[in-house]
């Protein structure tokens, strides 16, 4: 998987790939020169997130760079594009919680920084219903007030429990204030409105591979040990 964004400089890409017992990351540059590689163990409840979920940008700590950011299970991760975490990162989730969808990252709170929404597989409260819980991080790593925010299955299949679905931060209403639009997996969808100001250049990766037109990132296909590259197409 590769992501690609404009930096003050020029333009980097940023990749994942994985073996048996760890996962890469890495930044090359516009002249297809290796910045930096970096990895971690892909063991134990640390795999990274599959089906083109792996990666997201944006500018966290607001400098001229972007920052790279994943997730294990457990886990979320945010690093500076020479492989360093930010401070406060990773941020650690409950063992009895599984992280599976896309990070959107945009202003959720209104502060002017941009934040980490990340979706998790369906849990049951107190009265057996089932729910995603989805959950907001800001730059330090710490959780927004008010989150997580859960969005309720409603309906009946007592196996529709794992969800690979990425949220969405958009003006939907066109009210001026964020909305999240997000769904569970047995088709339920479900819209908050967060009632912060939407600030269309504080949305640094709004959906599922950046935009609607998926110009975030594209996807490396192996076929009979040799490495496929599509050509993206950039809008």
């Amino acid at each position: 998987l590769y992501l690609k964004t404009e930096c003050s400089y020029g333009l980097k890409i940023a990749f994942y790939y994985k073996d048996n017992t760890r996962t890469f990351f890495g930044v090359i540059s516009d002249k297809a020169n290796l910045i930096k590689e970096w990895s971690i163990m892909s063991q134990g409840g640390n795999e990274v997130a599959e089906q083109g979920y792996g990666l997201s940008l944006g500018n966290l700590d607001r400098d001229s760079e972007v920052e790279i950011i994943s997730n294990s299970h457990h886990k979320v991760f945010a690093w500076n594009s020479d492989g360093s975490s930010l401070k406060g990162f990773p941020i650690s989730i409950d063992n009895n919680i599984y992280l599976r969808g896309g990070k959107v990252v945009g202003d959720l709170d209104g502060d002017g920084g941009v934040d980490i929404l990340v979706s998790a597989s369906g849990i049951y409260d107190a009265e057996g219903k089932r729910y995603y819980p989805h959950y907001a991080f800001n730059r330090f790593g710490q959780i927004l007030p008010g989150w997580p925010i859960n969005a309720y299955y409603l309906g009946d299949d007592p196996f529709e429990t794992i969800a690979l679905v990425s949220p969405t931060i958009t003006d939907f209403d066109k009210s001026g204030t964020v909305d999240l639009l997000t769904s569970t997996p047995g088709g339920d969808l479900h819209a908050f409105d967060l009632f912060e100001p939407y600030i269309n250049n504080k949305m640094h990766w709004y959906t599922y591979r950046h935009d609607f037109q998926y110009t975030g990132s594209i996807r490396l296909t192996e076929i009979n040990g040799s490495t496929i590259l599509p050509t993206p197409t950039i809008n």
